[in-house]
């Protein structure tokens, strides 16, 4: 139960204004990347903000539980927040520590959702801030869709508070270029028997957009995964909401009480290669 739930809840997300730049397979790469990015409204307001913060509310098919997170990103340093109001429950990221305060979900590693939701409704703009390696795969269909997609698969040299395991597919319309679906895997070492035996693929499929700022940020998406039985599935649905971006980042809020615990196997994790 702890890896289905997990499947439908990951969020969060990281910037590191001094990244370096991606690296491309080949030239049809790079072109496919700049068409995504434009169509999703361009680098110019992106790079303009300071903090990306949004709502998220994620409901897992079969659980009468609503997930609720109201987060906040540092886009020009490596920090990150989340409140959990439902469980008063933090945490906070400032480059060096992942501290948490009432988190609820035991078995679940709460460093893990840092930033996933983020980095998720965020991919065409991250995949030009971090050094990733894009290269182009072949064109894939995703879960109950005929149509078939430009695929660029995103990876870093070592595991990263991006990813929630070792890439993650942008599924691209040939005709918008609008990113329809996102591919990845999970491994972290608290979810998987085996760290070489990464969980997946899961997939979400994202169903409507929003414009903020001129940028298309998904706002409704849906997610696919394996059951025990190994078939493949919907099993959670995600909306994103009150997405706004500010000039700022307020570095207090990352200063928990004295009670918060660090999650130091996440953090590890992050520095494997």
């Amino acid at each position: 139960m702890k890896i289905f739930i997990l499947l439908f809840f990951i969020c969060s997300f990281n910037v590191n204004a001094n990244s370096q730049m991606p690296e491309y397979g080949s030239d049809e790469t790079r072109m496919l990347i700049k068409k995504l990015v434009t169509a999703h409204g361009g680098m110019e307001e992106w790079q303009k903000a300071g903090s990306f913060n949004f709502q998220f509310m994620t409901h897992v098919k079969g659980n009468n539980q609503v997930f609720y997170s109201q987060e906040r990103v540092n886009l020009k340093a490596d920090n990150a927040y989340i409140y959990w109001p439902l469980w008063d429950a933090k945490l906070s990221w400032n480059g060096r520590k992942i501290l948490t305060e009432n988190w609820p979900m035991k078995g679940m590693p709460p460093g893990f959702f840092t930033k996933l939701t983020a980095s998720f409704i965020s991919l065409p703009w991250l995949s030009q801030i971090t050094p990733a390696k894009l290269s182009k795969q072949k064109d894939k269909q995703l879960p109950e869709d005929e149509t078939y997609y430009s695929v660029v698969r995103l990876e870093y040299g070592q595991q990263r508070p991006e990813i929630p395991g070792t890439y993650l597919d942008i599924y691209i319309n040939k005709n918008t270029m609008m990113m329809r679906g996102i591919g990845f895997n999970i491994n972290h070492p608290a979810m998987v028997a085996n760290k070489n035996q990464a969980i997946g693929p899961n997939f979400h499929i994202i169903k409507e957009y929003q414009d903020v700022n001129g940028l298309k940020i998904p706002a409704y998406y849906v997610s696919y995964g394996k059951r025990p039985g190994g078939s493949l599935t919907s099993n959670a649905v995600h909306m994103v909401f009150d997405v706004r971006f500010s000039q700022s980042f307020d570095t207090k809020m990352l200063n928990l009480s004295n009670t918060a615990k660090v999650d130091q196997q996440t953090k590890d994790w992050w520095l494997l290669k």
